[in-house]
């Protein structure tokens, strides 16, 4: 979960935590690629407005590491989310749009999406 509010991180974390998944958190993007290096994630929650490094940027730097770590599922979490907005995420790599404030049911379907079935109908 990366995203410079605090706030925010801890909400998204306890909406993972529903769905049996665990997290951890980064406060920007450099700090989210740096992470994303290690291999030890499956997904990435990425916030778009951050200090240092925005989403955009950490998610096309993401996208430039060798694989398995260049191709992790990117999902935006904005509440810039309007088509033009989204569309603009997807075509910087990113797999999915959730807008915030978010909707649980609209995070578990992104989740599922980006990870097939590993994750459980909490919902």
């Amino acid at each position: 979960m990366v995203d410079d509010n605090a706030t925010n991180r801890m909400v998204a974390q306890s909406l993972v935590e529903m769905f049996d998944c665990t997290s951890e958190a980064a406060e920007d993007g450099a700090e989210a690629v740096d992470a994303v290096r290690s291999g030890r994630f499956d997904l990435v929650l990425m916030d778009i407005k951050m200090p240092r490094m925005d989403g955009v940027e950490a998610t096309r730097a993401i996208r430039s590491l060798p694989a398995p770590a260049g191709a992790i599922p990117v999902i935006a979490l904005t509440a810039n989310a309007d088509p033009e907005d989204a569309a603009g995420y997807i075509a910087a790599g990113m797999n999915a749009v959730v807008e915030k404030p978010m909707k649980p049911e609209q995070l578990l379907a992104a989740l599922q999406a980006a990870l097939g079935a590993s994750v459980e109908d909490a919902a």
